[in-house]
């Protein structure tokens, strides 16, 4: 009986044993096989790949300069804060809006004209945003990757007015790129002459109007000399100087010419929007009342069109960014109103900083002055500054010595005590804000120089100072001319001497200012200002550009927009001259930003066919919006054009109600919205206030899934009801850079979806060299010919090649990935719409540690199980603890042994093995076209059978090692666990499996990419 039980137990022993092997070979095979599938490729490159970049990472490290990661450091800190809002920490990319420029008559965008130029000359007014578009260079390159910032050319801003003795541009730059532990500059200009000849800057010359007029010529001709020598060529450095429109006199000739445009509405709606933005954050300090009463941008910018002339003085970036500031820091508090004139814009904005201390509750530590003393301080510090004769120094700075003694005698003038200075000056550079020091103290300098320029003005107010005014003026006319304009603008001035003294000289500059000082006059005399005005209107259909155009139309505009007899005649002038065809004459009426002059514009666009009208009115922004949407038809899309371009949010309400019609007009109607979506106040708009019509019945699926929201109310039917208007269109050739990628993505794959349903059932695919090549691009996709190639033979047209070049360079290569590299299913366009929804709405799942926990786990079974078998083994030939014949335990040891060295050698045979020559293989060797040499025919077969065998060998060691398993915890657990483990691994690889299959489309990738890149800085490029 003793001997029946032990071999019952041995049987049962060596059947539970085998079963269990089984079982868990069985696992191993499916685990290892899953594995393969799942991880295979991605593990091979997993592991290449991080060695690889590690190395990358090293090598970045140890050869970047040490001079560039110090310069990029320093950016954030010296130009990423906005001038008028240092205590509240709001950096420039948070408020900048994008500037434009015009050519044949509508707007581009200026950031993109100046990368495409080799060297640049940047023309606005004071406050038009050029030294904020060097600092936003800066900021934008400084914020990049590395891997993106060594493509580009290094960004350096150089402030002219420190040219001081002799002019040395290469020691201005290298001073950037000085380190604390050089002894000189000499190390830093042979970076800079290094990097120079590479053609590797881009050099931001900003203040050519800044530098003192006895070394013009000089700077002048130092940046001709440095055009020419670093910046010719394709490969060359590039170069931007920037000045006032005003004081440039036509000496830089090579340079490409770029005239800043001033904001128009919708740039004014977006920076308003930012701004509110900002002040409803937490770092904005407003109480909730005042948040209630801050209301939207729309608001706001109602307030300001309602006065042409504060609407004239919003156009320009400087002014607006103080506006808001005042807004939002005191008329908000006060119950005030916005102000009219420049003069009174800048009295409250001062008036507002000097005062902001007990405005804020916040004068603990405040001097002791009163605000009226802090202001005639500083009335006495700008006349310094503006009068110190050019040949003596820098007029835009002044030491801190002199500075003292301009304190102390402000002060004594007015009967106070001076030992409070120090705190004072702690006063105006911390919390007024009104002067800016150097990091050592030793200079100081207004914020900004129109600061300088009306303080100055206030400073010489009255009969008294007009004589010191034209003083001033006539031995350097470009740096006094805006303090003439205050001071012609300051309440209780009579500008009529003045004026007729600039207005009776000989030069046609001298002139033009008496005109702008009309402009701004708060008295003058009526005959003179009649006579002003005959001269000009007379002189507008001939003067040159050059001459001071800009200025006169502003001027005339500013005069034509009051509601006074004055400004009536004016405008009944401009329409005659209108009406006979003269183009100047149109945009003074358009720059007056009155409806009845819009009106006036549109009619003789309809009615006289006017080209020249209709670029007008689209310079009138909001005003002319309803005039222009009553004229609009099938055969007159120019309106649609127009409204689209003005692209605030009532031109696009205006322009939903046109998508319900039928004809061009929808068609058109519906594009342009497609362009204005970019902007999330356009999409607010549309959301609560767009017009909707009878449902569309034939719209693409799932088309509206990216505009809809839990709070969706209109935009989803009228995203519905433009896609099917656009669905059998292009775009017009304007827009097609422009659109929303949320609607150029959905329509580009549908378009690669209609090609290869065309197609009988093949279509050419990317060659494998052209898909590395894809693979190694660094930067973006190049349309080159053999891509260009490849889109033409699968039937993508002109237009649609211009949306895909508008997208985000990442999206261009995802969507080269995705939907060229890949041969998705695409027999039925059908499939594509609920892939484009779950795409456009759920998030991308990241099953990558869900892969990889499956993974360790079936790697850990498969595993331990063979390993305690090996063990046992071991234990059987040792005869420590013996398990079956020792036969068997040697050929399970040896067999897997040999196996894996047969798998070694086949595999290097494999990789270091020469294909035959074709005409030395024998003819069953080729199979469908494709040419098989021993290698692949002998090799292969021999490396999956030992990888079989390594398997099965595996499968039968699991056997022992799951009789030694259970003798260890039990039978029962084994018998329990094992199921348990197979339902867990199987149940979390079939939610992997169904997670992958709903991420894996190509809608989902691209569009994931495109949030990913989606950014203010990240602007669409080809």
């Amino acid at each position: 009986m003793a001997e029946e039980d032990s071999i019952t137990q041995g049987l049962t022993g060596l059947l539970g044993g085998f079963g269990g092997g089984v079982i868990v070979a069985g696992v191993l095979a499916i685990a290892l096989k899953k594995l393969g599938d799942k991880l295979g490729e991605g593990m091979y490159g997993l592991l290449t790949a991080l060695p690889r970049r590690a190395l990358e990472r090293i090598a970045v490290w140890v050869s970047e300069d040490k001079r560039i990661t110090h310069y990029r450091a320093k950016i954030p800190d010296e130009y990423g804060r906005h001038v008028l809002t240092k205590q509240r920490q709001v950096t420039v990319d948070s408020v900048y809006i994008h500037l434009q420029y015009e050519r044949a008559g509508r707007r581009h965008d200026l950031r993109r004209r100046v990368l495409e130029e080799k060297a640049v000359l940047l023309l606005g007014e004071a406050g038009a945003g050029k030294s904020l578009l060097s600092k936003y260079f800066l900021l934008q390159w400084a914020e990049q990757p590395r891997k993106l910032q060594r493509e580009q050319q290094l960004p350096v801003l150089v402030e002219l007015h420190r040219c001081d003795g002799s002019v040395d541009l290469a020691s201005l730059i290298a001073s950037r790129f000085r380190l604390p532990h050089d002894k000189d500059d000499s190390r830093a200009k042979d970076f800079v002459t290094r990097r120079l000849n590479e053609g590797a800057l881009r050099l931001l010359f900003d203040g050519l109007d800044e530098v003192n007029p006895d070394q013009q010529s000089a700077v002048i001709d130092a940046l001709e000399v440095f055009r020419r020598t670093y910046a010719s060529g394709e490969e060359a450095n590039a170069i931007v100087v920037t000045c006032r429109s005003s004081a440039y006199n036509g000496s830089l000739g090579a340079f490409e010419l770029i005239r800043i445009s001033d904001f128009d509405d919708s740039s004014i709606l977006r920076f308003l929007d930012r701004w509110l933005t900002l002040e409803r954050s937490a770092h904005g300090g407003l109480t909730e009342a005042e948040l209630t009463e801050l209301g939207s941008a729309e608001r706001l910018f109602e307030q300001i069109r309602q006065n042409p002339q504060l609407h004239q003085l919003a156009r320009t970036p400087l002014l607006l960014s103080l506006l808001a500031d005042l807004y939002t820091g005191s008329l908000l508090r006060r119950g005030r109103s916005l102000p009219s004139s420049r003069a009174a814009f800048y009295s409250r904005v001062t008036d507002h900083m000097v005062t902001r201390d007990l405005l804020l509750h916040r004068a603990g530590r405040a001097s002791p002055y009163e605000p009226g003393e802090k202001l005639a301080v500083l009335k006495r510090i700008a006349r310094t500054m503006t009068e110190t004769p050019a040949a003596d120094g820098d007029r835009l700075n002044i030491d801190h010595l002199r500075l003292r003694e301009v304190m102390t005698e402000a002060l004594t003038s007015l009967d106070l005590r001076t030992e409070h200075g120090r705190e004072l000056l702690r006063d105006l550079t911390d919390r007024t804000q009104l002067l800016v020091g150097s990091d050592t103290g030793e200079r100081f300098w207004f914020p900004h120089r129109s600061f300088q320029e009306y303080f100055t003005a206030r400073a010489l107010e009255g009969p008294v100072g007009a004589g010191r005014l034209l003083t001033g003026y006539w031995s350097d006319p470009p740096f006094w001319r805006d303090s003439v304009r205050f001071w012609c603008g300051l309440d209780g001035n009579d500008s009529t001497i003045v004026v007729e003294r600039l207005f009776d000289s000989d030069d046609i500059t001298h002139r033009v200012l008496a005109l702008e000082c009309l402009a701004e006059a708060s008295q003058i005399d009526s005959r003179l200002a009649d006579r002003i005005l005959a001269h000009f209107l007379a002189e507008l259909p001939t003067i040159r550009r050059n001459l001071g155009l800009d200025g006169i139309v502003d001027a005339l505009g500013s005069v034509a927009a009051r509601d006074t007899d004055r400004g009536s005649t004016l405008r009944a002038e401009l329409q005659i001259g209108s009406a006979t065809g003269v183009f100047r004459a149109m945009r003074v009426l358009a720059r007056s930003g009155r409806p009845d002059a819009a009106q006036f514009l549109v009619d003789l666009a309809v009615h006289e066919n006017s080209r020249r009208a209709r670029i007008c009115v689209e310079t009138m922004g909001e005003v002319a919006v309803p005039a222009l949407a009553g004229v609009v038809s099938d055969h007159r899309l120019w309106p649609i054009d127009a409204l689209g371009a003005i692209g605030t949010p009532s031109a696009a309400l205006r322009l939903t109600e046109l998508l319900w019609r039928d004809g061009e007009s929808a068609i058109r109607a519906a594009w342009w919205i497609c362009v204005l979506l970019r902007e999330p106040n356009i999409e607010a708009a549309l959301q609560d206030n767009g017009s909707i019509g009878v449902p569309e019945l034939t719209t693409i699926d799932a088309a509206w899934i990216p505009f809809t929201t839990p709070e969706s109310r209109l935009l989803p039917r009228i995203m519905q009801r433009i896609t099917a208007v656009v669905d059998s269109s292009f775009p017009p050739a304007d827009l097609r850079r422009e659109l929303d990628p949320r609607v150029a993505i959905l329509l580009i794959g549908r378009m690669f979806v209609r090609v290869r349903n065309v197609a009988s059932g093949t279509y050419p695919t990317l060659s494998m060299e052209y898909s590395k090549h894809l693979a190694r691009r660094e930067s973006a996709i190049e349309f080159d010919a053999q891509l260009s190639d490849f889109l033409t033979e699968l039937g993508v047209e002109a237009p649609v090649l211009e949306m895909i070049r508008a997208l985000p360079l990442s999206v261009q290569r995802k969507l080269a990935e995705e939907l060229l590299e890949t041969n998705y299913d695409a027999s039925s366009e059908l499939r594509w719409a609920p892939l484009w929804s779950r795409a456009a709405l759920d998030a991308e799942h990241n099953t990558r540690r869900m892969t990889l926990f499956l993974a360790a786990t079936v790697s850990l079974a498969a595993v331990s199980l063979p390993g305690i078998g090996v063990v046992r083994m071991i234990s059987t030939i040792n005869r420590s603890w013996a398990w079956g014949p020792l036969w068997l335990a040697w050929t399970m040891l040896v067999l897997p042994v040999c196996t894996l060295a047969g798998l070694g050698a086949g595999w290097y045979l494999m990789e270091h093995s020469t294909p035959l020559p074709r005409e030395r293989l024998p003819e069953q060797f080729a199979r469908r076209g494709t040419i098989f040499t021993w290698r692949d025919d002998i090799l292969v077969p021999l490396i999956v059978g030992g990888v079989g065998g390594t398997l099965l060998l595996g499968g039968l060691l699991a056997v022992p090692g799951t009789v030694t398993l259970a003798a260890w915890i039990g039978w029962i657990p084994v018998l329990i666990g094992t199921p348990v483990l197979l339902v867990f691994c199987f149940a979390l690889n079939y939610t992997i499996e169904r997670l992958n299959r709903e991420t894996d489309n190509p809608f989902r990738a691209i569009i994931q990419e495109y949030r990913r890149s989606r950014d203010p800085a990240d602007e669409p490029r080809g």
